[in-house]
């Protein structure tokens, strides 16, 4: 029986983030843009933080810009790809 490389990761309870697919570099390296709202400790009002994540992906050439994926931390592959990017839906924003 073969998993594939993502199926390794979902399997564990891992925190995810949701996010838009900012640049695709590689075959398999794709930026990712993750915006959160926070609430600023000293305004009291609402921030959204941008940031932008290198993220491992199987095929990236199945992927479009500003398409919605799910981010999941996992074990470092290199220097700065340290998130497994899985396709939430096939939906662009």
């Amino acid at each position: 029986m073969s998993c594939s490389f993502s199926d390794l990761f979902l399997k564990q309870n891992k925190s995810s983030l949701t996010g838009i697919v900012y640049k695709i570099s590689d075959n398999n390296t794709i930026k990712v843009l993750v915006m959160e709202k926070k609430k600023h400790s000293v305004v009291k009002k609402y921030v959204t933080i941008k940031k932008i994540y290198t993220c491992h992906v199987e095929n990236a050439s199945e992927l479009k810009i500003s398409q919605t994926i799910n981010v999941f931390q996992i074990r470092p592959i290199s220097k700065t790809k340290k998130f497994l990017a899985v396709v939430l839906n096939n939906k662009n924003i």
